[in-house]
């Protein structure tokens, strides 16, 4: 929108339309005309990223009629206010814009002015600055180490680069600062040095970062490592001065330091004595076999962290180790062994049990034992001399001269001492015997005129000396083959015990029929027999057996199962008849003189089929019959199963019936999927209606059935599946009920909510309520179980609350009870008393009575009424109101009242006249004139 002269284009549109607008003026002078200023692109300048600047504009109405119209613009520039306007001729409304860079940069748009007049527009620029830092950098994880007494490492770190520095003094004033580190980093180390030893030190780190932001952390203390020219104090604890060691003992120290001690060095004979031990109480283990025999001086070098040292004063110790063997076993008890022979070698192992070397001086042994090997002395890789916890190895045989108990002794000298194993062995005689392996032979059937394969005898030695065979014969047709029981170049015919030769015999026959012969073996100076046994037989038969199919006959038309049997001969004997079926075989040879087999003749097919019967006789010559033809004609067509139907289905069993089409047996499986895995009996009546009843089944499950049916002939007929659930099982367990609101034991009053928890395996049908064992409500029917009770209806006081929940096989449980106390206040006045009487007693009294009047919880008293005023209070229902005026009427109203102060209405009232007061009282009278005394005469009054 900017010319290339620096002008703003839209204010020369904005000219052109006033230009425009002046020149139509003489058409009309009743239209509106848009102005806007300023006519220049404004420049917002630069501004932070993340605040904003604002820049006004002026629209004025100079035409002559309404201008209206809107003012917007485009991010990052935005109208704040004015963005509408309706203006009058010669009025004016200020628009403001405003700029928010959202980065920095140089941004330019436009805020574009629609009117019903015209359209101008403003051009608008501004540039984003980055915001200026001014956070400084969060120091975190100050620390000091590496303190010496002269120098410490102070480490922090940063959450941004930033450079490094520290300050450091005796007090809070630090007044000395470290090196400056200008490394933009975050984890900084600043090394402080020429510090004084055993001093605190104040401190404090300070990082800058790259916009001058400077942090610094509170302030922190250290001490630097006291100077320490202190020696440690130290003895030897163990072992004590002038002790006598051997084998492994301990040796240990007791040091102290005024610092504290970093390590104690043993020394023995001035020589390092292990490694430094570094933690009290500073023990060695030390093996005093690896020193010689004699006296050895023990110190121990205590240092400090300081580098200085002390040595305790020697211990002087003698260190003495001898030699000590144990032999293992210390008695030998050999087995039963023949005059002659020599046992197997026993082992007897000697240990060296000491804590330094040992040899063995001799090895002897007496009787009839011997030491087969020794490999306890020197030889030329060994010099005889057993390391402490090794050991060599003895071997000692039995070797008896005599039928009898032998006794002696391996007598083992070494470390000083003689070792010595008993030992003991009985002697046997030698045993001479033999067993032969066969006491018969059998050769079988042999041709005449040839020799039969040889078989062999076995002659083993069963004693404990050698034997050998003096002799082997045989008689008859059977001669000696092979014998490897005489003497040969190789082996001097005497067998060890437990080994065994061999006789071969052979069968010759030269006339036929039954041969018998004897192999006498001598050996042991015994003589073994053995039956030997062979048939001679003439050379081979050439000529085959006859043979006919006797039945069935040829033609026969045949079904089910049904005899085949054939009629052979032989010029020897027939041994066995095949028959076959169209060229197969039929069954297995039959080698009964019936040769006879059962067809089952439906398991092929109907129609023609061929018969032979191929006979054999012993010398494997074979011979066929003629075919005979048969025709097989079986029943091939299963039953029709219908009307398959699952009835009386309850929780256990189900019955099945179904029908055939043909008398067919019956059967059934079943299970709890189509692979059934369970089926009843086969029924085998052969009937048309067929029912089977199906037991021990699971209560409300579903099952998969079948029904099959096989007719005489043996056709099968199966059913598609079908299914069946049975009857849920009786429910016998009643619903769980409690009551949960109100709680046992509170106080009630008013009207509240009464509520029941139930739950059953099956389902709640229906909760009861009771109150004092009275039903109280209906049955709730549906969760939650809550009826509302007033309280007012009942008697204040203890009343007991139940629930009763039922279920849909009727089973029901009570719940617990609970007490609850009714505590309602008194609102209901008593009744209105009846039956007032008025009674006059005497001229100044009246008696009433009356009927006593009801009350919800109990009539307190009754008020009395005189002509409408009260005169008095009535405990019970009489009432005596005296101090009357005689012959008077009066009328009295009564009124009930209950301890809460009801009061209930007037009686009907009653009236009564006091009786007149009745005169008992005689008159008194006196003569007044003359008075007494007096003398009268004439008359006087």
């Amino acid at each position: 929108n900017t010319a290339t002269d620096g002008r703003d284009l839209g204010a020369d549109i904005d000219a052109l339309t006033a230009a425009t607008a002046s020149a139509l003026s003489g058409v009309s002078s009743a239209t509106p005309s848009l102005a806007v200023t300023p006519q220049i692109t404004t420049d917002f300048g630069s501004v932070s990223v993340g605040a904003s600047a604002d820049r006004s504009f002026t629209v004025t109405n100079t035409g002559g009629a309404a201008l209206t119209g809107t003012v917007a613009s485009a991010t990052p520039f935005s109208i704040v206010s004015g963005g509408a306007f309706t203006l009058s001729p010669g009025t004016s409304q200020t628009v403001v814009a405003r700029f928010s860079p959202p980065a920095a940069g140089s941004f330019a748009n436009t805020v574009l002015f629609n009117s019903n007049a015209s359209t101008a527009a403003r051009s608008v620029t501004g540039s984003g600055a980055a915001a200026a830092d001014t956070t400084p950098p969060v120091i975190s994880s100050v620390t000091v180490s590496s303190l010496t007494s002269t120098t410490a490492t102070i480490t922090w770190t940063t959450n941004e680069p930033a450079d490094a520095q520290a300050e450091y003094g005796l007090t809070t004033a630090y007044g000395t600062l470290s090196a400056p580190d200008s490394n933009l980093v975050t984890a900084h180390v600043r090394a402080l040095t020429g510090l004084s030893a055993g001093t605190l030190y104040h401190y404090r780190v300070r990082s800058q970062d790259a916009s001058g932001n400077l942090a610094v952390s509170a302030d922190s203390t250290f001490t630097t490592i006291a100077v320490d020219t202190t020696a440690p104090t130290i003895s030897i604890a163990s072992p004590a001065a002038s002790a006598v060691v051997s084998g492994t003992i301990t040796v240990s120290a007791t040091a102290s330091d005024n610092v504290g001690v970093v390590g104690v060095q043993y020394k023995l004979d001035g020589a390092n004595l292990g490694a430094e031990q570094t933690i009290a109480p500073y023990a060695i283990s030390w093996d005093t076999t690896a020193a010689t025999n004699a006296a050895h001086t023990l110190t121990a070098v205590a240092r400090d962290a300081a580098g200085n040292a002390a040595t305790s004063a020697p211990v002087t110790i003698t260190v003495s180790n001898l030699p000590s063997v144990s032999v293992s076993p210390t008695s030998i008890a050999f087995d039963s062994v023949t005059v002659g022979t020599t046992s197997a070698a026993h082992n007897v192992q000697v240990t060296n049990t000491g804590s330094v070397g040992a040899s063995l001086s001799s090895v002897t042994s007496i009787g009839p034992f011997a030491i087969s090997q020794n490999y306890c002395v020197a030889n030329g890789s060994w010099n005889g001399v057993m390391a402490p916890g090794t050991h060599c190895d003895l071997y000692v045989v039995f070797a008896p001269v005599a039928a009898d108990s032998a006794t002696g002794t391996l007598s083992i000298s070494g470390a000083g001492s003689v070792y010595p194993v008993t030992l003991a062995g009985t002697g046997v005689a030698p045993v001479t015997s033999v067993s032969v392996s066969l006491v018969s032979l059998a050769f079988g059937s042999v041709t005449i005129g040839t020799t039969s394969a040889g078989q062999n005898v076995q002659v083993t030695n069963t004693g404990s000396v050698g034997v050998s065979v003096s002799s082997v014969t045989s008689t008859g047709p059977f001669a000696i083959s092979q014998n490897y029981c005489v003497a040969n170049g190789s082996w001097n015919g005497v067998m060890a015990p437990g080994t065994h030769c061999d006789v071969f015999v052979a069968f010759a026959p030269v006339v036929g029929g039954n041969a018998a012969g004897t192999l006498s073996i001598s050996a042991a100076a015994v003589v073994y027999p053995i039956t030997l046994a062979g048939m001679g037989v003439a050379p081979a038969d050439t000529t085959p057996p006859t043979v006919s199919i006797a039945s069935p006959g040829n033609g026969a038309t045949v079904s089910g199962t049904i005899p085949v049997s054939a009629s052979a001969a032989d010029n020897v004997s027939v041994v066995g008849v095949q028959f076959r079926l169209d060229g197969t075989n039929l069954g297995l040879e039959e080698t009964s003189s019936t040769y006879s087999i059962a067809w089952d003749t439906t398991t092929v097919s109907n129609g023609s089929h061929a018969l032979t019967a191929v006979a054999r006789d012993a010398a494997g010559n074979t011979a066929t019959s003629a075919a005979v033809t048969v025709t097989v004609n079986n029943d091939v067509t299963p039953p029709v199963l219908s009307t398959v139907t699952a009835s009386s289905v309850g929780p256990n069993a189900a019955t099945i019936t179904w029908t055939t089409d043909e008398p067919a047996d019956s059967q059934v499986e079943y299970g709890l999927t189509t692979g059934y895995g369970s089926a009843i009996p086969v029924v085998s009546g052969l009937v048309t209606a067929h029912t089977v009843t199906l037991n021990s089944l699971a209560a409300g499950t579903l099952y998969h059935y079948r029904v099959k049916s096989k007719d005489a002939a043996g056709n099968l007929a199966v059913s598609p599946d079908a299914v069946l659930t049975t009857a849920p099982a009786p429910d016998t367990t009643p619903p769980a009920v409690s009551i949960s609101t109100p709680a046992a034991n509170s106080s009630v009053s008013g009207t509240i909510t009464v509520i029941a928890t139930a739950t059953d395996n099956v389902g709640v049908m229906g909760v009861q309520f009771k109150l004092d064992n009275s039903n109280i409500g209906s049955e709730l029917t549906a969760f939650p179980y809550a009826f509302t009770w007033d309280t007012t209806g009942v008697l204040n006081g203890s009343h007991t609350l139940t629930a009763v929940a039922r279920d849909a096989a009727g089973n029901t449980s009570t719940s617990l009870p609970v007490s609850v106390t009714v505590s309602n206040p008194d609102t209901l006045p008593p009744s209105l008393p009846t039956g007032l009487t008025a009674t006059a007693d005497r001229a100044s009294q009246i008696t009433l009575a009356w009927s006593p009047a009801a009350d919800n919880v109990g009539v307190t008293g009754y008020q009395v009424f005189r002509n409408g005023v009260q005169i008095g209070i009535a405990s019970g229902s009489s009432y005596q109101d005296t101090g009357l005026s005689p012959v008077t009427v009066y009328t009295y109203t009564v009124a009930a009242f209950d301890a809460a102060g009801n009061t209930s209405g007037k009686s009907f009232p009653a009236a009564a006249t006091t009786l007149a007061v009745q005169d008992t009282t005689p008159p008194t009278v006196s003569i007044t004139a003359p008075t007494a005394g007096t003398a009268l005469a004439g008359t006087v009054t």
